[in-house]
């Protein structure tokens, strides 16, 4: 992971493309990693919205898991940031 960290953070200015593209796959490594760690399976071609959905209802931070709005509105942003990541990738990256 932290290869994947040091290589978006040399591209971001040279190769913006490609750091979009690593940013994808670094925040898709960890979430992978946290649910092998919790020995939860999960679909090799899963989509990254899918792996967050899972990490984010095994940490506990998935809106659904709160009755505060103001959680609801803080986990649901990391929601909305990480689909976004996912938008950006597709229509700018080098993917």
């Amino acid at each position: 992971m932290q290869l994947l960290w040091g290589k978006a953070m040399e591209r971001r200015v040279s190769d913006l493309e490609g750091a979009i593209t690593l940013a994808r796959t670094l925040l898709e490594t960890v979430c992978k990693h946290i649910l092998d760690d919790c020995e939860i399976a999960y679909k090799s071609n899963v989509d990254l919205p899918d792996l967050y959905k899972s990490v984010s209802k095994q940490l506990n931070i998935a809106p659904s898991q709160h009755s505060e709005d103001i959680f609801k509105q803080i986990f649901g942003g990391c929601t909305t940031v990480l689909e976004g990541l996912g938008a950006l990738r597709n229509r700018l990256s080098d993917s």
